[in-house]
């Protein structure tokens, strides 16, 4: 795994799950109409489903960008997963990564 390969993988990231975050904020409407008790389970529901079908769309393996030997579909699931936590989220992890580096 070089850095470069991490960089893009993590830009790609970043990206979608600005997607995510937007195509959630646009339906929003629509989940205001949910009942109360629902609408944090229906939109986290909706984020972790875009997550996983905007990156097995864009075949965005994670695992495989890391070294991980394992199944595609796996590795799609991870990014979705990672995805579906948001822009925020993953810019923290980012962060967090950046420090340990320059350590």
């Amino acid at each position: 795994m070089t850095p470069e390969t991490l960089a893009l993988a993590l830009g790609t990231l970043l990206v979608l799950a600005g997607a995510v975050e937007r195509a959630v904020a646009f339906f929003k409407p629509l989940t205001d109409k949910v009942v109360v008790e629902w609408q944090p389970s229906v939109k986290i529901g909706a984020a972790v489903l875009l997550g996983f079908g905007l990156a097995a769309l864009w075949r965005c393996d994670f695992l495989a960008a890391v070294g991980v030997p394992t199944l595609p579909v796996l590795g799609y699931l991870a990014s979705g997963f990672l995805v579906s936590l948001g822009a925020a989220t993953l810019h923290s992890i980012l962060g967090v990564l950046q420090m340990l580096k320059n350590k």
